[in-house]
């Protein structure tokens, strides 16, 4: 894969891409209401074997659910081509033709805007979150390389 993430996301990043993730994202994966945790559990079942568990996964181009264990999500990509496909207890993006999960910083943020969503549904409030600079953040960084030495081991 690239240092730019995998090329093979720009294919799905087209017409209403951000607002079908987000969907996704709401319905499938985080489900922070009852009503779509219920939701989620009668329609999340493999479209071929009719299991709940074994990874599933759901195809990002059609309404496809398939186990990743038992290789069905990988039948149903082969098949239609569907190369992207989500995780659905984790959230992470599998592309087939790399053969790993992905990252994309557009699909990144708005996975994490839905998790913060759906904990905010439940009352579980914010989690712990790493911290990512800002642009201006980051251009005060490269203006200001020195850095002052705390302890031994600790600089700022």
């Amino acid at each position: 894969m690239s240092p730019a993430g995998c090329s093979h996301v720009n294919g799905y990043k087209v017409d209403n891409w951000k607002q079908n993730l987000r969907v996704i994202y709401q319905c499938f994966v985080w489900s922070g209401t009852a009503e779509t945790r219920r939701r989620k559990a009668k329609s999340c079942i493999c479209h071929m074997c009719g299991a709940h568990l074994n990874r599933l996964h759901s195809c990002l181009y059609c309404v496809f659910f398939g186990c990743f264990t038992k290789k069905h999500i990988h039948e149903h990509a082969k098949n239609k081509r569907h190369n992207l496909a989500i995780d659905l207890l984790y959230g992470g993006i599998y592309c087939f033709v790399c053969q790993d999960y992905i990252y994309d910083k557009d699909m990144e943020q708005i996975a994490k805007e839905e998790q913060r969503k759906a904990w905010k549904l439940q009352g579980i409030g914010e989690k712990y979150t790493t911290w990512e600079p800002t642009k201006r953040e980051l251009e005060l960084l490269r203006h200001n390389p020195k850095r002052r030495k705390i302890t031994t081991n600790c600089t700022i």
